[in-house]
């Protein structure tokens, strides 16, 4: 990633737990793929670069939105020191609002729009510095719609992307927003593969040349694995949530060479951030949040439940297989009483007929004794 400089910025990963805070992911074509998982690689926290090594500096923001539009937050995100040459944001469950127009107002004194790709909810834009026109060619937009009912609340599913080339380098930008919950783990598999092999596959020239660098951003769902929201923040309120890392489903998924083949991304030096009371850095406490503890607790117990439910039907099916093999052994011992029976029978036939021959032969004897006696 010589030359290249991902500013993450901290903004919105979720608790739950969700990986979401600086949820970008990039792949550069000189990354060596592999089964291992995500690599975790130094990303520079400031654009800052001596020598002429140095190509491009992006600016990645993404952000879910929950359908509010605060202004003073969009002004914060952006900076006024803006170093970057890119400003890549993308944007999940945003709201019916002019999202565009507001940052071209807020962008104005220093950059430019030069490509949009919009979803409903799920949107991503991608800013330049002004007269940045000559270095930009071949921007291109794709979108794709996985299942659910969203857009009965205009909150899609599914990705939106930019293809672009700037100052010579292929960037494909992809911002997401997978399904919810952490028992759809393998939904949200699926839809990254579905969506990996479907954006920009129309009219695809096998012969074009590949992207130098794809990054993936958004609200990506995944979960934490193995732990309650309570276990989960004692270790997050003790400073130790680095603990959490290895329950983190996308890793894990990523370790099984499930998604994110060959991607790699910043370190997670930060604490999950969903879910905050609004306006405040403290964990949420609402009414829902006892009502998820209380359903861990229902979830448990009916694991238990289940788990006693699968011991009994083990043990009936153990005992009626027992049942159908004591039955199988009186009847192979009922068949071999019958072949003894058969035996005996036999037997007394034999002794029937053999006294009947031999009754039969004495009497012809005798008979023949008489006559020679006569004559």
């Amino acid at each position: 990633m010589e030359g290249l400089c991902v500013k993450l910025f901290e903004a919105s990963r979720k608790y739950k737990m969700k990986r979401h805070k600086a949820e970008a992911i990039g792949m550069v074509d000189s990354f060596e793929a592999s089964h291992e998982g995500i690599k975790t690689v130094d990303i520079q926290k400031r654009c800052e670069f001596s020598g002429t090594s140095s190509h491009l500096c992006i600016y990645f923001v993404t952000w879910n939105m929950n359908g509010q539009v605060p202004c003073e937050d969009i002004a914060k995100l952006v900076g006024e020191d803006r170093k970057y040459d890119l400003l890549v944001m993308g944007l999940q469950e945003a709201p019916r609002n002019n999202i565009c127009k507001l940052l071209k107002n807020t962008l104005a004194d220093t950059h430019m729009l030069l490509g949009k790709s919009v979803m409903q909810s799920v949107q991503l834009y991608v800013f330049g510095p002004k007269n940045s026109e000559q270095f930009t060619r071949e921007v291109k937009v794709d979108k794709h719609e996985v299942g659910g009912l969203g857009w009965l609340i205009r909150r899609k599913k599914g990705a939106v992307a930019i293809k672009i080339s700037y100052k010579g380098i292929q960037m494909v930008f992809i911002s997401c927003h997978l399904s919810a919950h952490a028992r759809n783990v393998e939904e949200r598999n699926l839809q990254f593969k579905h969506i990996s092999n479907s954006l920009f596959s129309k009219n695809r020239n096998p012969y074009a040349k590949s992207a130098q660098l794809t990054v993936w951003l958004g609200d990506l769902n995944y979960r934490l694995q193995g732990i309650n929201s309570y276990p989960a923040r004692d270790l997050i309120h003790g400073n130790l949530h680095q603990m959490l890392t290895s329950k983190d489903q996308l890793l894990q998924e990523a370790e099984r060479g499930e998604i994110f083949n060959g991607y790699c991304e910043g370190a997670l030096d930060f604490k999950p951030t969903y879910k905050y009371d609004i306006g405040s850095s403290s964990y949420d406490t609402s009414h829902k949040l006892h009502v998820i503890g209380r359903r861990e607790a229902s979830e448990t117990g009916r694991e238990r439940r289940e788990a006693r439910e699968r011991g009994q039907r083990v043990g009936e099916s153990e005992i009626e297989r027992g049942r159908r093999e004591a039955s199988e052994i009186g009847r192979g011992r009922r068949e071999a009483s019958e072949i003894g029976r058969g035996r005996r029978d036999a037997s007394e036939r034999g002794q029937r007929v053999g006294e009947r021959e031999i009754g039969r032969g004495r009497r012809e004897a005798s008979e023949r004794g008489k006559r020679v006696e006569q004559r």
